[in-house]
């Protein structure tokens, strides 16, 4: 099981985001597809600490929010997600966040920021 499941649309800000933990060490499943990502996360039966997911909601044939719903910490308990959206909104970041979101981060971020939350999301358990 990854420690970290990384589903962003852009291939490169993609590939980025593999390096940049897998060069520290953690396992990463990454998804550029929203159906793929839907259907692996579907099929995982990760156990009381599953892995982080960094999840672009605007991602096509992938219902962000559904998602969370059935799969977070809030409903099921498999993981634990965290947003990454170039979506702003009071909006958006409140539901995610009632949802079981740990955080939602608006794009562009700073990268020492967004790895130092996901760090800190995947060392303790139950973030």
């Amino acid at each position: 099981m990854p420690d970290l499941v990384i589903v962003q649309d852009d291939p490169l800000f993609l590939e980025f985001l593999e390096y940049l933990f897998v060069s520290r060490g953690y396992r990463v499943r990454s998804f550029h597809d929203g159906s793929e990502a839907r259907d692996w996360l579907d099929a995982a039966r990760p156990g009381r600490d599953g892995p982080v997911v960094l999840l672009d909601p605007e991602i096509p044939g992938l219902s962000a929010f559904d998602l969370m719903e059935a799969r977070g910490f809030y409903g099921t308990g498999q993981f634990r997600f965290v947003i990454l959206s170039v979506e702003g909104s009071e909006e958006a970041q409140v539901r995610s966040l009632r949802l079981g979101a740990l955080d939602y981060l608006v794009k562009p971020v700073r990268l020492p920021v967004l790895r130092a939350k996901i760090e800190n999301f995947l060392s303790s358990p139950h973030s």
